[in-house]
């Protein structure tokens, strides 16, 4: 009869550290999927800011283009 107390307290104990265990690795996991997902929208932000940047570039030589025309002709 003492042993078999003895088992099922051991199993009570082995599911019960199993399902802590099981919840560690599903807040890890989440986490982790969290930061990859943070990442790519960091990486999109960097394209759209690059393009950005690159239509501005072209915005500031068409406007010195204009402004050299202009002060060409006066």
């Amino acid at each position: 009869m003492l042993r078999f107390g003895v088992d099922s307290e051991l199993e009570l104990m082995t599911t019960i550290k199993r399902k802590e265990l099981q919840d560690k690795l599903t807040v890890y996991t989440n986490a982790k999927l969290e930061l990859f997902h943070g990442q790519e929208a960091i990486e999109h932000l960097i394209t759209e800011i690059q393009a950005i940047s690159d239509k501005a570039w072209e915005c500031q030589k068409q406007v010195e283009s204009i402004l050299n025309n202009k002060d060409g002709k006066m």
